[in-house]
């Protein structure tokens, strides 16, 4: 093969590993970023479920649906 042959392939090569790298980057990110959204709506449902707050506001507020409040309440034995 040809140096120029060879060099194309090295420099195809780098080029493929760092759009795999920066989309695998993106990803994970997008994913630890949802799943850390998910967490903080949780806590934040179960403050407002410790201070007693209606579970149509808690809804609003944190946007978990109504079966996800009251199992939330229900796993950390507090009434809806």
């Amino acid at each position: 093969m040809c140096v120029a042959m060879e060099q194309l392939k090295a420099k195809w090569t780098a080029e493929a590993r760092a759009e795999g790298y920066a989309e695998g980057y993106a990803e994970g990110y997008a994913e630890g970023y949802a799943e850390e959204y998910a967490e903080t709506q949780e806590r934040i449902a179960l403050q407002a479920l410790h201070l007693k707050m209606n579970c149509k506001d808690i809804q609003t507020l944190t946007s978990l649906s109504m079966e996800e409040i009251t199992s939330l309440a229900m796993t950390n034995g507090l009434r809806v």
